[in-house]
């Protein structure tokens, strides 16, 4: 339909645009509709910006709560902050995490935009806590929320220099030490490994399939490779 289309070009244009930059005219031509048409669909730019926003964020992490595999209380919250913080792994029909690139316009705004981010936190945090199960509280949630967006946040302002994938890896790295495990540990290279691989062919859970945010038909995808900024 239109609007999904429109949603789905605006996502993209989330990507490389601050919101408020980010004109409603460009969503509309990336969707090669008329631009005169945009105010059937949405009463304004920031109320569709609003609606990626909130969109794309539980599209995210939904799609990654559901796909932990590792086991136990420490391997399940390992496997969140390996899956967010390498791109590579991200398979090529789910957006990227707009969170990280919309936090300084957030505290600015104070508020619609920022009503979206602390409500979005705020159920990511809750599906956190319910996923990982006992052993992780809504505090300690936040807490990991806090190291991974950071870790995107910061990886993405150095974007294109040896420091963005070093930003990634020291994140990863930290969230390791904190659950006293090893990133460079064989059976975790295996995961990685294993990771890259099946980016390339994973399709979206079936719920989900239909979603109007996913970045290309199911079954269609690239090699997965792409920059901190992008995701």
């Amino acid at each position: 339909t239109p609007r999904r289309s429109i949603l789905a070009s605006a996502a993209q244009s989330l990507m490389s645009h601050r919101m408020r930059a980010a004109a409603g005219a460009v969503a509309m031509r990336g969707a090669g509709l008329t631009v005169g048409g945009f105010y059937a669909h949405f009463e304004s730019k920031e109320a569709m910006f609003r609606e990626v926003l909130g969109q794309t964020s539980r599209l995210m992490w939904t799609t990654l709560l559901s796909e932990l595999k590792m086991p136990g209380v420490k391997g399940r919250r390992m496997e969140v902050a390996i899956r967010y913080l390498t791109p590579e792994i991200r398979p090529s029909w789910l957006p990227p995490c707009p969170l990280p690139i919309s936090l300084a316009e957030s505290a600015q705004e104070k508020g619609s935009y920022q009503q979206i981010f602390v409500s979005e936190i705020s159920a990511w945090a809750d599906a956190l806590v319910e996923a990982i199960g006992p052993g992780m509280s809504r505090a300690a949630a936040l807490g990991w929320i806090s190291l991974k967006y950071g870790g995107r946040a910061l990886a993405r302002a150095a974007e294109g220099t040896p420091l963005e994938s070093e930003m990634l890896h020291g994140a990863k790295a930290l969230a390791a030490d904190l659950l006293d495990m090893d990133l460079e540990a064989p059976e975790m290279r295996a995961y990685l490994e294993s990771a890259r691989k099946t980016a390339r062919t994973r399709k979206p859970p079936e719920a989900l399939r239909d979603h109007a945010l996913l970045s290309s038909p199911p079954g269609e995808s690239d090699d997965g490779s792409e920059s901190a900024g992008a995701d």
